[in-house]
This record gives C-alpha cells, sequence and structure tokens, in this order.
C-alpha cells in the first residue's frame, strides 16, 4: 500500500470529504440514506445540505457493532446510501454488510478515527469509497481526504469569501477550522497559488468547489511525511494504549470497556464515569487526551430506541484517546484523576 496517500483525494475536512463522495454519486434531494444511529450529528451536515433524507440503522454504542438485522429491516427501493462507521480502529463485518445490500445502493465508508493498526486495514477500500480525518489521528495541521479518486480538489480556483461563508463554514464551525481557512486564504493571496473567482450568490453549490488549496497542499505533505513513520506509529499508539489499561486496571470501581472483542487496537478506551460533565470539562481545560463522542443527532435523543442505550451511554461515557504522540506520564497522571473522582463519588 506504498501508493496509498498518492491515491488520495484531499479536502478541507472529513465532512467536505463525504460531500464532495456524495456529489460525485449524484446524491441529490429526497434521495434515501441510511445513517447510524451511534453518529455525530455534524456527520449528517452534507446529507442535509444535500437534500437527502436520513434514516438511523442500529449500531451498539458499547461494542459499536452493527445491527444487521435492523439494517436489513430498513432498507427500501429507495435507499441509495448507507454510511457505515469504523469506529476507532474497529472494523466492521463488511463481509456481512456486503452479503445484505443490494448492488444499486453505494456503501461509504467511514475512518475518520481509524487509520494506524498493524494490518493496515483502514488502509484497504471496503466499500465503494472511504473517506479520512487526518487531523484527528495524525500530527497534520487539517484537512480530510477521500478514496479512490473522485473529483480532484487539488485543482481549480479559490471561490470568493463570501460563497466560502455561505458554503464552507455550516461544515466547519470550530476555531480551528476557521483560524486554518484563514491562513490558508492569507497563504493563498500572498503565494498567489489560485485565483479569486467573482462572487456569485445564484452559482448552484458544489462541494467540489469548497477545495483548499493551500490546506490540501500542506496536508498531503504532512501525512505523506507522517506515512513514513507509520509503523513506529503502531507500535507507540499500542504501548500507550497498553499502558493505559494497565494504570486503569489499577481504579477500584471504575468501569471501562478496553477488552471487548475486535477491540484489541481500538485508539480509545471508553471510560464510565459519574458526574462526566463536569470530570470531562476539568480534565480536558487540564488538556488530557478526552473527548465526549458523540454528540449524538436530536433525533436520536428525542426519539430512543426502546433499549435507550444510546442516550444512556452516551450521557455516562467518556473517550480517552490514544494517541501516540502523547507523552506516557500524561496517561499515568490522567489515570490518577480518574482515581480521585471514583473515591470521591465512593463516599
Amino acid at each position: 500500500m506504498s501508493a496509498f496517500p498518492n491515491e488520495l483525494s484531499y479536502s478541507f475536512n472529513g465532512r467536505t470529504s463525504i460531500g464532495c463522495v456524495l456529489e460525485s454519486w449524484g446524491i441529490r434531494r429526497g434521495d434515501e440514506v441510511l445513517v447510524p444511529s451511534w453518529v455525530c450529528s455534524s456527520v449528517l451536515e452534507p446529507y442535509r445540505y444535500l437534500g437527502a433524507s436520513v434514516r438511523f440503522y442500529h449500531v451498539s454504542p458499547r461494542s459499536f457493532a452493527i445491527d444487521l438485522n435492523d439494517l436489513e429491516a430498513n432498507l427500501s427501493s429507495a435507499t441509495r446510501v448507507i454510511h457505515v462507521i469504523n469506529y476507532f480502529n474497529v472494523l466492521q463485518d463488511w463481509k456481512g454488510l456486503k452479503a445484505i445490500v443490494p448492488a444499486s445502493v453505494r456503501l461509504l465508508e467511514d475512518n475518520a478515527y481509524s487509520l494506524l493498526t498493524r494490518q493496515r486495514q483502514f488502509l484497504r477500500l471496503h466499500a465503494d469509497a472511504a473517506i479520512y480525518s487526518f487531523r484527528k489521528v495524525l500530527n497534520v495541521p487539517g484537512g480530510g481526504a477521500f478514496y479512490p479518486r473522485g473529483k480532484d480538489l487539488s485543482a481549480g480556483p479559490l471561490i470568493h469569501s463570501v460563497e466560502i461563508k455561505r458554503l464552507l463554514l455550516p461544515y466547519s464551525r470550530s476555531s480551528y477550522a476557521t483560524t486554518m481557512f484563514a491562513i490558508y486564504r492569507f497563504c493563498a493571496t500572498v503565494l498567489r497559488r489560485s485565483t479569486s473567482v467573482p462572487d456569485s450568490e445564484g452559482s448552484e453549490p458544489s462541494f467540489a468547489s469548497i477545495k483548499e488549496k493551500g490546506i490540501s497542499r500542506v496536508s498531503r505533505r504532512a501525512f505523506k511525511k507522517q506515512w513514513r513513520v507509520y509503523d513506529q506509529l503502531v507500535i507507540d499508539q499500542e504501548k500507550r494504549r497498553v499502558f493505559l489499561l494497565d494504570q486503569l486496571r489499577t481504579i477500584p470501581k471504575l468501569q471501562f470497556d478496553g477488552s471487548l472483542p475486535g477491540h484489541d487496537e481500538s485508539n480509545v478506551v471508553t471510560v464510565y464515569i459519574p458526574d462526566r460533565d463536569a470530570t470531562f470539562a476539568r480534565l480536558a481545560r487540564d488538556r488530557y487526551p478526552v473527548m465526549v463522542w458523540p454528540d449524538l443527532p436530536l433525533q436520536i435523543l428525542q426519539h430512543p430506541r426502546a433499549d435507550g442505550q444510546e442516550a444512556e451511554i452516551g450521557a455516562r461515557t467518556m473517550q480517552i484517546f490514544i494517541d501516540p504522540r502523547v507523552r506516557l506520564e500524561v496517561y499515568e497522571q490522567l489515570a490518577r484523576e480518574l482515581g480521585k473522582v471514583v473515591e470521591a463519588n465512593r463516599g
């Protein structure tokens, strides 16, 4: 797979990559798409932008496994796309999935949080297309990508800033994305690597036009640099995972998911902690590698399944991200902080 980086098309972020793939497939208003129930609300933005009709199929919030029976029950003659997430280096049952999905339905493989594994299974295409978000798992400044090559985002003019606000910012609300775009716009202007086009509010929006040439180049170069040390990154990630699990096992009464089947290379450990929101806010403020994932869509929160797993587990859990760049001492200190939280709530 040494040619893997060269086969990618680069974009501003993972959501833009999703949109580019959907647009290349001709997805338009009214088309039905199936999306997993354990998903961030931001993933839905490209679908809503294109006017697709979104339906949800069940995924276990603990094992991340797709409920194939529920997925099959949700399939209809109107289904055009199934969005499948490989969660945190946990590979889905693609063989079982393909056995029930009609050939007319496109499969979109979401590897936004999956990449570094010994077998490199997330570098092999299991679906009709795959998307990535390298800033989430590698030391790169930003950018997303999709594979195989659909529309080449490295060519073409920079669209006018008014159109950037209208088209790009709804998919990149974070201050990080806004800052990255500001840096890119400055560099693109100074280096004159892109040309501006007139503002045309009447033009048809296109994900393919939301290309960030400067960010694409920076991300591509940064990813290729990381690619050269891929195997070492995998080793460093595994070392931190084993170390963290050993630390967490020393904490009495702490519940965490670290040894589930198929999770042996997962790059997160999910912990169940009391007073989750306050604990997360404090740890995040102190810059520990923690996150609360996912930010569930309102449809899931307002209309939970009968078992209520998504909303209930989503409200109780916090993820510790296994980052090969983070020192072991940081994970040791994080385990101590979690031990204090558990001990305080036992009293």
